[in-house]
């Protein structure tokens, strides 16, 4: 409505509440609302309007939207224009002005956070597959030991036979073995 009334004081003051509101300041360089008929209505700019902006990002007939890079008062921005329509009819359009030093900084900041937590997956997974790997070879080092002390020749070495013989007595009951006490008879 203000639009179509040219209400200029209406426009700026939706503009710089717009474009103060929290963290916006640092993101936001300039916002201005332009007629359909190409007039500046309202900016959020505390100076005059500058030349260079009137004719950037002009939405041609049938868009909606468009956004272009440009440099502005020796900062870069990306000019955001989107049509302002009553029904059917575009009765203008909205440009802000967003920073590129802004988004720059935003884009490093995902880049560092998501960094942090691919390399926080990777040490869990890494975590966690060794010790599934230390579990599930475990029998065979310790198997591995052993053969390594007898093909030393000493055979006189600590299976941890107590604790190793026991896990496998569960599973075998070595009293009914033919060699149990009788070495000289193999065992099935």
């Amino acid at each position: 409505g203000s639009i179509l009334d040219h209400s200029r004081e209406q426009l700026v003051h939706m503009l710089f509440e717009a474009s103060n509101l929290e963290d916006r300041k640092e993101l936001v360089g300039y916002m201005f609302i332009r007629s359909d008929q190409g007039e500046i209505l309202a900016h959020s700019l505390v100076r005059k309007f500058p030349d260079e902006l009137v004719d950037i990002n002009v939405l041609g007939e049938g868009q909606t939207r468009d956004v272009v890079f440009l440099e502005f008062d020796g900062e870069k921005y990306f000019d955001a224009a989107v049509s302002v329509e009553e029904g059917i009819n575009r009765i203008g359009s909205v440009h802000v002005g967003i920073r590129q030093k802004h988004v720059d900084d935003l884009i490093e900041r995902l880049r560092w956070t998501f960094l942090g937590f691919i390399s926080a997956v990777v040490v869990i997974i890494f975590g966690i597959s060794h010790a599934i790997a230390r579990y599930m070879t475990r029998s065979i080092s310790r198997l591995t030991h052993m053969s390594d002390e007898i093909s030393d020749g000493n055979l006189d070495f600590d299976l941890e036979s107590q604790a190793f013989l026991q896990k496998l007595g569960d599973y075998h009951n070595f009293e009914r073995c033919p060699a149990f006490t009788n070495s000289d008879l193999p065992c099935w």
